[in-house]
């Protein structure tokens, strides 16, 4: 897949308006030992949790969310979008490192973001992540936001995604 800057860039589809009525059903689940939250989707077969990104200096306008996806239904699952009213889209990104140690971030299609029934899908530093652009303010360590992400079968999920300090 070529990544010129002709390319032109597909956010992840926005979570569709009847997916809403989902988020009255989700099961937030507590913290735990580690102080990481997460939420499920209204029928239980997904669960995401540990989502975190990077706090960011004021003139940063992109931030990489990280999160850990577990389906725990019968058939596997697929991320179909990601919205937040912290930034203007959300887009599946991944991060490579080459033979001669430099690393490169290109979007990828959102069908690689796949859970198997019983399995997890770890979006984590130097992978797979989801990127915020058009950060309408910078991320402050400490706070915690809300990331909307939706799935094929399950529908929307709304995760608190904490702000960790730089560094």
């Amino acid at each position: 897949m070529n990544a010129g800057p002709h390319r032109a860039r597909r956010a992840l589809r926005p979570v569709r308006a009847g997916s809403l009525l989902l988020i009255a059903g989700l099961a937030v689940f507590g913290c735990g030992e580690d102080d990481t939250s997460g939420a499920a989707s209204a029928d239980g077969a997904i669960v995401v949790r540990d989502a975190w990104v990077y706090a960011t200096p004021p003139s940063v306008t992109e931030a990489a969310v990280y999160l850990v996806v577990r389906n725990d239904g019968g058939v596997a699952d697929h991320l179909d979008g990601a919205q937040s009213g912290r930034c203007m889209s959300i887009m599946a990104h991944e991060t490579t490192i080459d033979d001669e140690q430099v690393s490169r971030m290109q979007e990828v299609d959102p069908s690689r973001l796949e859970v198997a029934p019983g399995g997890e899908l770890a979006l984590e530093p130097r992978g797979l992540h989801l990127m915020c652009t058009g950060l309408a303010a910078p991320l402050v360590a400490g706070d915690v936001w809300e990331v909307q992400i939706g799935f094929d079968h399950a529908g929307a999920v709304t995760v608190p995604v904490e702000v960790r300090p730089l560094g």
